[in-house]
């Protein structure tokens, strides 16, 4: 547990010290959970991909699940607010097994994030909780 608490200060330290602004486009790109993060996933799980495009959508891949959003970023401290609109699903179940419209419903709320070198700190709610770590692919 202590060393949980301790990556996760030490990733606090990182994201303050490298937080990036909306006007860099350092987060465009292809994400997957970080080798370092897969283990708190499912192994079936381990593989969730984000992909940031140039064109201001989020196309994001978890099991046979694969939807996309239109995407406006706002800077917010050190972090930037994510604000998703659906644009489109496949109707397919996640890697946990889940309906593709009960993981959509997250869209209607907030998410953050910050980029620090090849790494996307992805946090889905303000408070800092429910962080999850992607590394560039």
């Amino acid at each position: 547990m202590k060393n949980v608490i301790l990556l996760l200060a030490l990733m606090s330290f990182i994201q303050l010290t490298f937080a990036k602004e909306v006007g860099n486009t350092a987060y465009i790109g292809k994400w997957r959970i970080a080798p370092e993060w897969a283990g708190w996933f499912a192994p079936e799980c381990r593989e969730m991909e984000m992909q940031f495009t140039e064109n201001g959508t989020l196309i994001r891949t978890t099991g046979k699940l694969v939807y996309e959003s239109k995407v406006e970023l706002i800077n917010e401290g050190f972090r930037v607010k994510l604000n998703e609109k659906l644009l489109s699903h496949n109707s397919e179940n996640t890697c946990a097994g889940k309906n593709a419209e009960k993981i959509i419903q997250h869209l209607y709320h907030s998410a953050y994030f910050t980029v620090s070198g090849d790494r996307l700190f992805y946090y889905r709610n303000k408070n800092k909780e429910s962080l999850i770590v992607f590394s560039r692919i």
